[in-house]
């Protein structure tokens, strides 16, 4: 539970001013969050909450605010810890870790300490403007793209995306029109974003927001139908992304995730 729930409900309420207004709803969140699954759609929840894209329902606007649990912009609005021989339930198994760095009472980085002359391990940054330090045991690898949604954002990608979900959602007479579409769609956030001086397929637009988030907006509405595709699915575009377009750094990444696995050793406990 980290810090524990009296210490995380008033953090809660202070990083979601207007959203978790009562102490309720932040032990509510929580309890959601203590009752993920245990397994990769658990993992895929908890990602979702740290990136802030998970919501909470407002009463007195009757819509849903994104919820927030890390202040990424305003880091001295975080609590920070690092605590040792770190224990937690996971279902009928009780877990141990070495070390544990907690931001805001929510664990984010696990360190094992056993046999630390032969440590193996990688890690991977958001673009963080700075250069790493050198450490012999780790590899580090920091992204070089605004954000994860760059590397999903091709006009290949979406085009292949509406093809399969035209022909998913209303069959294959419908398709060329879903395609036609999308053309138009990109076609417009493309100028709309030349206008503003920048260019619309860079590294440095923060794509989920400046060019994804219009772009199905503008789609949907033009088939008159509503948004079924919001920021917390852009992970389904992976699917449809061309090899000839995957950008050489995520091959170089999960090259290197193979190069460490390859090297790791059992945990024998003595």
């Amino acid at each position: 539970e980290g810090e524990g729930h009296a210490s995380r409900v008033p953090l809660l309420q202070r990083l979601n001013p207007g959203a978790v207004t009562e102490a309720a709803q932040a032990e509510a969140v929580i309890r959601r969050q203590l009752t993920l699954r245990a397994d990769i759609e658990g993992n895929r929840d908890a990602w979702e909450y740290l990136k802030g894209l998970k919501t909470v329902f407002v009463q007195a606007e009757r819509r849903e605010h994104n919820l927030r649990l890390i202040e990424a912009e305003r880091p001295e609005e975080n609590r920070f810890h690092v605590t040792d021989e770190f224990t937690f339930q996971s279902g009928a198994r009780r877990i141990r870790a070495d070390v544990v760095f907690l931001v805001n009472g929510i664990p984010v980085i696990v360190i094992e300490t056993k046999a630390a002359t032969r440590l193996e391990g990688i890690a991977f940054y958001d673009r963080l403007g700075m250069t790493l330090p050198e450490d012999p045991y780790l590899v580090q690898r920091m992204r070089k793209s605004c954000e994860l949604e760059n590397y999903l954002c091709h006009p290949e990608t979406l085009l292949a995306f509406a093809q399969d979900q035209g022909r998913k959602e209303h069959g294959e007479p419908f398709v060329a029109n879903w395609w036609s579409t999308t053309e138009e769609a990109i076609r417009q956030v493309e100028e709309a974003l030349r206008t503003l001086g920048k260019d619309p397929w860079s590294r440095d637009i923060k794509a989920s927001e400046e060019f994804l988030e219009p772009l199905f907006k503008r789609f949907y509405e033009n088939l008159k139908l509503p948004n079924l595709m919001r920021k917390t699915g852009y992970h389904r575009l992976a699917a449809f992304v061309p090899k000839e377009v995957i950008d050489n750094e995520i091959v170089e990444a999960l090259d290197a995730i193979v190069a460490v696995a390859e090297k790791a050793r059992p945990r024998v406990d003595t």
